[in-house]
């Protein structure tokens, strides 16, 4: 069985067995007896995805491997920019408009978030606006494109850390708009696709954040 409990840099395989290798007895881990085919129902709070991640060619980009396979983030901010910018002409090009949402999802289901957000994290400082732009633009076509079941409810993680990217850029709240009108537009929109998606992003968008 191919399950994601979230998603995460590296699928983490999940292994079943029968016969006289059960492990344990009825009293085993919920989630083996279920795969094991002991149990009817799935555990409360399994999340299961057992159809396998689409395949449309992220893996034969260049910056696949580095990626989502090597250090993270990157080295440093210009090797970022440099794959995320393969990354960004995978899901933009015209020749990908109708497998767009199948190349999210496998950008999704293979940590794409997480990736995404160490790199927002670690690497956005006064200076890195362009590095900024690449970073919302694919969180918002991650949100936007890819089934929001696959986020498994951690689409909201993103909220605070694109909130925080204004003064990490050195613009601040009162003059992002004025010095950098592409960052605000940008932040809006993936705001606004998350609430779009997800529930628990509106009611934080409504409840929690407040712009000063």
């Amino acid at each position: 069985a191919r399950m994601w409990m979230r998603p995460a840099r590296r699928l983490r395989g999940v292994a079943a067995w029968q016969g006289e290798a059960l492990p344990g007895s009825n009293g085993g881990p919920p989630m083996t007896r279920w795969l094991a085919g002991l149990m009817p129902e799935a555990p409360k709070g399994v999340l299961a995805f057992l159809e396998p991640a689409p395949e449309v060619g992220l893996e034969d980009l260049p910056c696949h491997k580095a990626l989502f396979w090597g250090p993270s983030p990157p080295a440093d901010p210009a090797l970022s920019r440099h794959l995320l910018w393969e990354l960004t002409e995978f899901l933009g090009a015209e020749t990908m408009r109708e497998h767009r949402a199948k190349g999210t999802e496998e950008i999704l289901i293979k940590g794409g978030p997480q990736m995404l957000l160490a790199i927002l994290e670690s690497q956005i400082k006064v200076g890195q606006d362009n590095l900024a732009l690449q970073l919302l633009w694919l969180l918002q076509a991650l949100a936007a494109e890819a089934p929001t079941e696959r986020w498994a409810d951690t689409m909201n993680e993103a909220l605070s850390p694109a909130m925080s990217i204004p003064d990490w850029l050195g613009h601040g709240y009162g003059k992002v708009a004025e010095n950098s009108p592409q960052i605000l537009a940008a932040i809006l929109s993936f705001l606004a696709s998350c609430a779009s998606q997800c529930a628990r992003c509106r009611e934080e968008c409504s409840e929690y954040i407040r712009w000063p």
